[in-house]
């Protein structure tokens, strides 16, 4: 009976520990994201100029962690940048659009999200990708575009 006992204890704890997998796997990921941000990096240019950033950004899950409302703000003496996002997450793959305030650029964003990452391919006025690599309390964002003369931006964030 004992052994029978043991048996039965550890299939229960793996059936559980199963569950709990299954469960995480389709969990959004957007939950570690939540809260504002700030910290600082640099924006490149054509012709190789750039310059150092200041920037902060702000991430609202909700729908139960599925949809996210995001802010990026950049900014130095001579450059403002806001980019606003929503986002929908399903099953490891994000879609949404997104704006940037200053020059009214818009269009749709596409692509994967993981339990410490998101990358998206961007279109529309402008095209490129905007990659965020988070853990704890820090992430890492990486914007690059193919049509502008504002080149790529990457800068590192610590959680407000």
């Amino acid at each position: 009976m004992r052994t029978f006992m043991k048996y039965a204890a550890a299939f229960s704890t793996s059936m559980i520990l199963a569950a709990t997998a299954a469960q995480a796997k389709g969990a959004s990921p957007f939950a570690g994201l939540a809260g504002g941000w700030s910290g600082g990096g640099t924006a490149s240019f054509d012709g190789g100029r750039s310059e150092k950033l200041r920037c902060t950004a702000t991430y609202r899950p909700g729908s139960g962690g599925n949809t996210l409302a995001m802010t990026i703000r950049c900014a130095n003496a001579s450059l403002n940048v806001q980019l606003n996002g929503n986002l929908r997450y399903n099953n490891g793959r994000v879609s949404g659009s997104w704006s940037e305030s200053s020059t009214g650029a818009g269009g749709s964003a596409a692509g994967r999200a993981g339990p410490s990452s998101l990358r998206l391919r961007i279109g529309g006025d402008l095209s490129g990708n905007l990659s965020v690599s988070f853990s704890g309390a820090s992430q890492s964002v990486s914007i690059a575009t193919n049509n502008s003369a504002f080149r790529r931006a990457s800068f590192n964030l610590r959680r407000r």
